[in-house]
């Protein structure tokens, strides 16, 4: 069975350039702020998922253990941030 999550409001996704986020050029003026990443640690071969709402200050990181992919990962981090919207928000 697929999950599927039907989302009412409009979103926008943003992803800058290194080089704004250098210069300091990037503007975050939405109602909800979110930072997703999953990432994997080579010398310990772990991958784990991790969601900060700034707007709402609410921080959340899950283990994923050693065999996960990074992609896994991020698509993960991405689900928990639609669970956290749809649950707190």
């Amino acid at each position: 069975m697929l999950n599927m999550f039907l989302i009412k409001n409009k979103l926008e996704v943003s992803i800058p350039d290194r080089s704004d986020w250098i210069a300091n050029n990037v503007v975050l003026n939405d109602k909800i702020v979110c930072f997703t990443d999953g990432s994997r640690l080579e010398h310990t071969c772990r991958t784990g998922a991790s969601v900060f709402i700034e707007s709402h200050n609410i921080k959340h990181v899950v283990p994923l253990g050693r065999y996960a992919t990074v992609f896994q990962a991020e698509m993960y981090a991405t689900y928990m941030y639609t669970h956290l919207r749809l649950v707190f928000m």
